[in-house]
């Protein structure tokens, strides 16, 4: 069988639907892989070069042969904004794809995209370009009256350096930075709508520094391999007493001027759970 390279797998995910996650597999055993967003409870995005060998990569290709993928009907998307899934082999004149709807994905593709996933798992074990993240509260709870305070803190785990576009940096368009919050409803209750407010870039203030110290953002936050840096966060929301559980949704930005260090996606990060009391 003469195998046509590289093999590109790509399908929509639910943390970021603007985006894909995404991995090239290439002759010399290796996979390429991007994930723009939170998956399998890793608070993490970037990317990753994970050495898998000829031989395994050679496994992957001749199982998608043998669910004889390329012979069965695509279901492509329905517009721009459905989930979808990718599988790609080769490049202009020599490529052939086939692309599905996730929610008419045939049981084939699932054999294989199951078989993707378990690859995918195992290559967060090869960060190049990695950022992951962690938020806290700073108070057990909060007045619904007063602004909400919290931290996040952003480290960097691959062996790269990576830049991301500056939440403490103006933006043009938008904020790069969103909470959002929902009530916890004990089950049968229905789940409520979340509340979600932009976090502008004077409302943080950067918690690594020395207080006092002048920051000079630029556009781009460049972390270079091991370092850290951490944030605070003071947010006003319309909350009624009670607990709440909140997401901190980080937008790394990036456009036609991002330096070649830059990794696009959306970092999610769970908080604790909330509780607004009488005070």
């Amino acid at each position: 069988m003469t195998v046509r390279w590289p093999l590109d797998i790509a399908h929509s995910i639910p943390t970021n639907w603007r985006q894909r996650l995404g991995a090239t597999f290439t002759a010399d055993g290796v996979m390429h892989l991007g994930i723009p967003g939170v998956m399998h409870e890793r608070p993490e995005i970037g990317h990753y070069k994970h050495a898998l060998g000829p031989d395994r990569v050679l496994a992957f290709v001749d199982l998608i042969e043998q669910q004889k993928l390329w012979d069965l009907p695509a279901a492509p998307p329905r517009g721009p904004d459905q989930p979808m899934a990718l599988v790609m082999q080769g490049r202009e004149s020599n490529m052939r794809s086939k692309v599905w709807a996730l929610d008419a994905l045939p049981p084939e593709a699932v054999t294989v995209l199951d078989a993707f996933n378990r690859l995918v798992l195992e290559a967060y074990a090869s960060p190049v370009r990695v950022v992951t993240g962690a938020a806290r509260w700073l108070a057990s709870n909060f007045s619904a009256r007063e602004p909400l305070r919290l931290e996040f803190t952003l480290h960097s785990k691959g062996t790269e350096t990576i830049a991301i576009q500056n939440p403490m940096a103006p933006q043009p368009l938008e904020s790069l930075l969103q909470l959002m919050v929902a009530r916890v409803i004990p089950p049968p209750g229905r789940a409520p709508r979340a509340t979600t407010a932009n976090i502008m870039p004077t409302s943080l203030s950067r918690l690594d520094l020395p207080r006092g110290s002048a920051v000079q953002p630029g556009q781009y936050l460049e972390l270079a391999p091991g370092e850290e840096v951490r944030f605070g966060v003071t947010c006003s929301m319309y909350l009624s007493p009670g607990e709440h559980q909140a997401v901190l949704l980080l937008n790394t930005g990036g456009g036609p001027s991002s330096s070649k260090n830059h990794f696009s996606g959306a970092l999610a990060l769970e908080l604790p759970r909330l509780h607004i009391v009488h005070r």
